[in-house]
């Protein structure tokens, strides 16, 4: 190989390690990374907290951290994975509602996300939740699009450009700062939601989540129920 080959070979191989630490890094396209989350090492059936992250991870904690409702220091979890376009958890909300309600001094309630294939707006939808709950109103959030997810001003059929909208004008019903909500739901990925959705989709499917709802009470899964929720949460609460 000539003088001059052996330097265009040289600046092509500097060239792809450069883009190939810029997108390890998050540097690259304002923060994203082509790297998921392992889910290797996590226990998938109990509240994910700080205390029982493995010791090899060494990414934000906040991003695979369950965001604890009710009774966050309670012995007895419900764990539900969801999405907020699935029709069987949008029947299920107002069950789902009354059984927070009636059990949220004695239980610890955990929402996780499931992608569902055909539900374009789903991921779109937790975003919307997760840049909500960085202002502390996940749960309000999560309401309002149930609540309108097959009724109301449905955004389940949205366009990419008005689905936004809808979801903004939730955030300023709830009083958030709109600006900020905004901010957070636009730089999803640069931000850490993203990979917190896949860490939570990733962490289900490889445990055998395959739809939603599907609800867990303290690590057994059971029927998707009045009935059914409710004594689950009774027998563990010995009631």
């Amino acid at each position: 190989m000539n003088k001059v080959l052996w330097i265009i070979f040289g600046v092509v191989v500097v060239g792809v390690i450069t883009l190939a630490v810029l997108f390890g890094t998050g540097i690259l396209g304002e923060g994203k990374t082509s790297n998921k989350i392992s889910v290797d090492g996590f226990t998938w059936n109990q509240i994910i907290t700080e205390a029982n992250i493995p010791e090899t991870f060494e990414s934000d904690m906040s991003i695979v951290t369950d965001l604890v409702l009710g009774n966050v220091n309670s012995s007895v979890v419900l764990i539900e994975w969801a999405n907020f376009q699935c029709s069987a958890c949008y029947s299920l909300f107002p069950v789902m509602r009354e059984v927070f309600d009636t059990y949220q001094d004695h239980v610890a309630f955990v929402h996780r996300y499931l992608y569902l294939s055909g539900h374009p707006n789903g991921l779109a939808a937790q975003v919307a939740a997760e840049a909500a709950a960085l202002q502390g109103k996940y749960n309000e959030m999560s309401d309002l699009l149930f609540i309108n997810s097959y009724a109301g001003d449905s955004w389940k059929d949205a366009t990419t450009d008005k689905r936004k909208g809808v979801f903004q004008a939730y955030a300023e019903s709830l009083g958030l700062d709109v600006q900020q909500w905004s901010d957070d739901y636009d730089n999803y990925e640069a931000n850490g939601i993203k990979a917190r959705t896949d860490f939570q989709n990733d962490l289900g499917l490889k445990n055998g989540v395959d739809a939603t709802p599907y609800i867990l009470v303290n690590g057994e899964k059971i029927t998707g129920t009045r009935d059914g929720i409710t004594s689950a949460l009774d027998k563990a609460l010995g009631l």
